[in-house]
């Protein structure tokens, strides 16, 4: 991935990199992306090499912030009397969720909320953001010869990046000759996944104690989109006092939305719909017979992504051991 910079008249920008601490450089708070269908590109510092790093988002469908993904800094050390490492992440199709709240019609604007954490031995520092003033001021600090922290401090504006975003609506064309884009995530509030069409993924499950696992599926086409869906098996294993086992099968489908709109050509339609389901052992409990005891549940999660055509986009599969 590419490090995206915000330029500044006033500093070269390879000293103005040094100059940030722990913070967020790029995108700058309060500021519009062109699109909520593109890939959001965020850059900035962290306090040491190869550190665990999470990028946030607030659910507006949760009223919760929520995990979106994790990655790690860098190994180059920058920086004149702080060590500090480049970090960049870019994630794709991040989902409506994000932007509106749950039903907003896609000729509605959209207004994100997120923040990066840095993972510390106290726990999490949430990585200082600036606004426009704040570059220009951090810029000057910089120009003068005030070292990064220093500079950083006294320019900052905050810890959250607000995002402003255009309508999600598109013109829809003729035809459609082409696949949607889909990316199914998970979290379990602690880690992250992510596959999209074509990626390769490990047959080994991935274990979550705890018993709680987040799937989020986003689509989008820039032909107009009409459908994306979770398609989720899950196998119950239950146990009784005498050892012996019963193994319940069912299937799930969680998609967005309830009615998949009808494309017109020249009508502006919605580009991109995003389905999610919160899944906890608990809530499987009732699968298991009189007298037995819930002990794993295995998932097996793909999502997909429909146009007007009939061939859909279809993620590959990702398997998840949930343990009570």
């Amino acid at each position: 991935m590419t490090l995206h910079r915000q330029g500044f008249a006033h500093a070269p920008i390879a000293v103005l990199g040094a100059a940030l601490g722990a913070c967020v450089i790029a995108p700058t708070d309060d500021s519009t992306v062109g699109s909520r269908h593109t890939a959001l590109a965020l850059s900035g510092y962290a306090s040491a090499a190869s550190n665990v790093l999470e990028l946030r988002a607030w659910n507006y469908q949760r009223g919760a912030w929520e995990l979106v993904r994790s990655f790690r800094s860098g190994t180059s050390a920058i920086g004149r009397d702080q060590r500090i490492y480049g970090w960049s992440t870019t994630v794709p199709l991040v989902g409506n969720r994000y932007w509106v709240s749950p039903g907003a019609p896609c000729a509605t604007p959209g207004t994100g909320r997120f923040q990066v954490r840095e993972l510390q031995h106290e726990g999490w520092l949430v990585l200082k953001t600036f606004d426009a003033d704040g570059m220009a001021c951090l810029g000057d600090e910089i120009a003068s010869g005030t070292d990064f922290a220093a500079a950083g401090a006294a320019c900052h504006t905050g810890d959250e990046l607000r995002l402003f975003a255009p309508d999600a609506c598109v013109t829809a064309p003729t035809s459609d000759t082409t696949r949607p884009s889909v990316v199914l995530r998970a979290t379990d509030d602690t880690r992250t996944w992510e596959v999209q069409p074509g990626d390769f993924t490990t047959f080994d499950p991935i274990v979550v104690h705890g018993g709680l696992l987040r799937l989020r599926a986003d689509g989008h086409d820039p032909q107009g989109l009409t459908t994306v869906q979770i398609d989720y098996e899950a196998e119950v294993l239950c146990r009784a006092a005498d050892g012996s086992t019963a193994l319940r099968r069912i299937y799930f489908r969680e998609y967005d939305p309830a009615v998949p709109p009808t494309i017109t050509p020249g009508a502006r339609v919605p580009a991109s719909f995003g389905a999610g389901v919160d899944l906890t052992a608990s809530s499987f409990r009732y699968l298991c017979p009189s007298g037995t005891t819930l002990r794993t549940i295995a998932v097996y999660a793909t999502a997909a992504a429909f146009n007007r055509t009939a061939t859909p986009s279809v993620t590959p599969e990702l398997r998840f051991t949930l343990s009570p």
